[in-house]
């Protein structure tokens, strides 16, 4: 369950297609990470909102994270 502080970020879950499928955090955006680049910008459109990367290790998210952070129109990751 969210922290009240947490409530207003995006999830976003970098994983694949498969991992997403076999469960993933309610309210969770999917995006898997070989997708980021051309999807970020229109799946992640709420700017105020910070964005929480993850996927089944630290890796993924890590990567996608920086990538985020690093492309203009994206919120930033929290």
């Amino acid at each position: 369950m969210l922290r009240p502080d947490q409530r207003n970020q995006t999830l976003v879950d970098v994983r694949g297609e498969g991992e997403y499928a076999q469960g993933h955090l309610a309210g969770a955006v999917h995006l898997p990470l070989d997708h980021l680049s051309e999807r970020a910008e229109s799946d992640l459109s709420d700017r105020n909102a910070p964005l929480v990367c993850y996927c089944k290790g630290r890796n993924r998210g890590a990567l996608a994270a920086d990538a985020c952070a690093a492309q203009d129109g994206v919120p930033q990751p929290h």
